[in-house]
C-alpha cells in the first residue's frame, strides 16, 4: 500500500490528497494518520484531534 495516493475528505466537507507513507502502528485497519499539513488543509488547525473522515485510492 506503500506509495498509494490516497483522497481524504473531512466531515466538513474540505479534501485534500496524500501518499501512503507507512503502516499507522495502534491504529484499527481503516484508520489512518494524516501529515499536519494535510490536517491543517482540511480543519485549519492542529488544535482539533482525531477526527472522522472518510478515505479512498485515486
Amino acid at each position: 500500500l506503500c506509495g498509494r495516493t490516497i483522497i481524504i475528505k473531512g466531515s466538513n466537507g474540505k479534501i485534500s490528497h496524500g501518499t501512503v507513507l507507512d503502516q499507522c502502528e495502534g491504529c484499527k485497519m481503516s484508520d489512518i494518520y494524516v501529515s499536519h499539513k494535510i490536517f491543517k488543509e482540511i480543519w485549519g488547525s492542529l488544535d482539533k484531534g482525531r477526527k472522522d473522515i472518510q478515505w479512498w485510492y485515486s
